[in-house]
């Protein structure tokens, strides 16, 4: 075995947790960018186990707090929405819902 860092080490899970985080995401018809993905992997990630590492990012991924993160802001934009904020569930991701259900039910029709 070795010991080794760096992006090269760290990007398959990263990929990995954003895929996750977007399959959640879609699941509950809300839009994910990059952005917010970056966001919620940073806000995250546990603190390294040892003091003084540097040069490594943001502290360890943890998948599972990434997506109660994500499942936590999608919440509170639904929240601030129904006590007549400003902001609204954006229309193509209710479309794209929509649409998801629409093939499902015809699938399961075709299988009877």
């Amino acid at each position: 075995y070795q010991r080794a860092t760096g992006t090269s080490f760290a990007a398959p899970f990263v990929a990995a947790v954003c895929a996750l985080m977007a399959s959640r995401a879609q699941r509950r018809a809300w839009p994910l960018t990059g952005e917010d993905c970056r966001r919620l992997l940073i806000a995250s990630a546990r603190p390294f186990a040892r003091a003084g590492i540097s040069g490594c990012g943001f502290g360890v991924l943890d998948a599972a707090a990434a997506l109660r993160a994500l499942d936590a802001d999608i919440d509170l934009h639904l929240r601030d929405a129904d006590a007549g904020g400003a902001w609204a569930e954006p229309a193509p991701a209710l479309a794209a819902a929509s649409c998801q259900e629409t093939a499902m039910a015809t699938r399961r029709s075709q299988k009877k």
